[in-house]
């Protein structure tokens, strides 16, 4: 969910004739916040935003600044902070069907699948978008594959069928299209392990065709890019797999699973082409 938007200027600091210190900002940069949040800076953005708040409660675009707030907890894995003030923002706004939609994303980060489908549903209930609808779909089947350890073909169909039903009414749902990806992907490891190639050979192909999707739908998902590079090991398309891989190391140069996985590749380029 998008807290962008907001045009506040940076007051000038004025200094305390007594202790000093500096006085909160009248006002805030919610731009300077997001950049931090950008940068994965998140305490940072937190400290100085969630300062500036307990000064100015009344702010004219509190409720545009604590969504921004939520926001930096929800990546700081902070989500019981996240969650609450949200429900500040809900208590401003009871209407606004983003602002359920927002916090519903937090119980699902958090796990808390149950009351992210209500969050979701009381969106639905107040604006009918096709998204809502979507990501209630995306949350049964998060929490039966993620949580229920769900492995058997009947719940896998079933997994499946929420996808489906996610994907059918909202065909941008770019998580949905990962996740299909992974379940594919996790059957072609199995079909693997149980010496049934051509059959793994399939899901991969059907995992890969998911992966690209959802990076179609969301570029900005580079975690997908490490996805491809490992279901094309898996196909055995090396020269794709290092690519892939290659792009995801750009962004993630700390990654050991990547690091490790294109040592593996360079071996098998370099033995080739011997």
């Amino acid at each position: 969910m998008d807290c962008s938007g907001i045009n506040c200027n940076v007051a000038t600091v004025d200094r305390a004739p007594k202790s000093k210190r500096a006085n909160p900002p009248a006002n805030i940069d919610p731009q300077k916040i997001e950049e931090l949040i950008k940068a994965e800076k998140y305490g940072e953005a937190i400290l100085l935003l969630g300062s500036f708040l307990s000064k100015h409660p009344k702010h004219p675009n509190v409720t545009n600044l604590r969504k921004i707030l939520a926001s930096a907890y929800e990546k700081n894995r902070q989500f019981d902070l996240a969650i609450q003030q949200m429900e500040k923002v809900i208590a401003q706004e009871p209407n606004n069907a983003d602002n359920y939609a927002i916090l519903g994303f937090i119980y699902r980060r958090a796990n808390k699948i149950a009351q992210a489908i209500k969050s979701y549903r009381r969106a639905l209930e107040l604006d009918p978008k096709p998204e809502y609808l979507s990501e209630i779909h995306f949350c049964k089947a998060y929490e039966k594959y993620f949580l229920k350890f769900a492995l058997s073909q009947k719940a896998w169909d079933e997994v499946c069928g929420y996808l489906n039903e996610a994907i059918k009414v909202n065909p941008n749902n770019s998580e949905a299209y990962e996740l299909l990806g992974y379940i594919y992907e996790d059957k072609g490891d199995l079909s693997r392990g149980d010496g049934k190639k051509e059959l793994a050979r399939k899901y991969y192909i059907n995992a890969r065709n998911e992966y690209l999707k959802a990076l179609q739908y969301d570029p900005a998902n580079t975690r997908i890019l490490f996805y491809l590079g490992r279901v094309h090991f898996f196909l055995e398309e090396y020269n794709s797999a290092y690519q892939y891989l290659e792009s995801f190391l750009k962004e993630e140069p700390q990654d050991q699973q990547a690091q490790d996985l294109m040592k593996q590749i360079k071996e098998i380029i370099l033995h080739k082409d011997k």
